[in-house]
């Protein structure tokens, strides 16, 4: 576990190693393990999560920054394991954010866990309507529009469920890639325009765009 440069977050933990199997072309973290030279094979280290005892109250971790949790190809008991560490340490706050929401929904989640999905353009916005569903019982749901890719069109509120988003990112890809989008300013506004009342975070990465970057918590903020 160590202290994060990820405005949104306090600490990283990234039990699960290896390179994810998602293969995103903007993943920055598969760069990692190739300028690194880094094992990536996918394995499981229980380590990564010394020192939770040291944290104060309220703090925020982002597990598995490097790598999707809710993979289809990480076995269910490293999943369950690092549910658990959120059990053993109901004042702080763990943050799972995942491009499979469909995996999520057979775990119990403690009211400590924030569950997020990755959504980067209008076609993945399937997601969203997944993670809303009631079947996932996490007690707050949010959506992390990063690397914003195109404008999205969304609702944060599934009226048929009663369930909501209660929080949302909007980023920048990080880096240098030649293929990198760069979000417009009409996206951002849109995306804003849409979210209601949820409380929205603007990444630093996004201070081109010539206003205020407004950066909000949900309200369950400390717990």
């Amino acid at each position: 576990m160590q202290k994060s440069r990820i405005e949104w977050t306090d600490y990283t933990a990234n039990p699960i190693k290896g390179v994810c199997k998602m293969g995103c072309n903007y993943c920055y973290a598969i760069k990692m393990y190739k300028r690194f030279k880094w094992d990536t094979d996918v394995t499981y280290d229980y380590k990564a999560f010394y020192g939770l005892e040291k944290l104060t109250s309220g703090s925020k971790i982002f597990v598995c920054s490097t790598h999707d949790m809710f993979g289809s190809w990480i076995p269910p008991v490293w999943i369950e394991d690092i549910i658990s560490r959120a059990r053993l340490f109901p004042w702080l706050i763990f943050i799972y954010l995942t491009k499979n929401p469909q995996n999520t929904w057979q775990y119990k989640y403690p009211k400590n866990v924030w569950l997020g999905v990755t959504v980067e353009n209008q076609e993945q916005t399937w997601r969203i309507k997944t993670l809303l569903q009631p079947e996932i019982k996490a007690s707050l749901k949010f959506v992390s529009f990063e690397p914003l890719q195109s404008q999205i069109n969304f609702n944060p509120v599934d009226y048929l469920t009663g369930e909501k988003v209660s929080w949302i990112i909007i980023g920048s890809e990080t880096g240098n890639r030649k293929e990198k989008i760069v979000p417009l300013q009409s996206w951002i506004t849109h995306l804003l325009e849409q979210q209601a009342d949820t409380p929205a975070f603007l990444k630093n990465n996004l201070n081109y765009i010539g206003y205020d970057l407004h950066q909000e918590y949900p309200e369950q903020r400390r717990v």
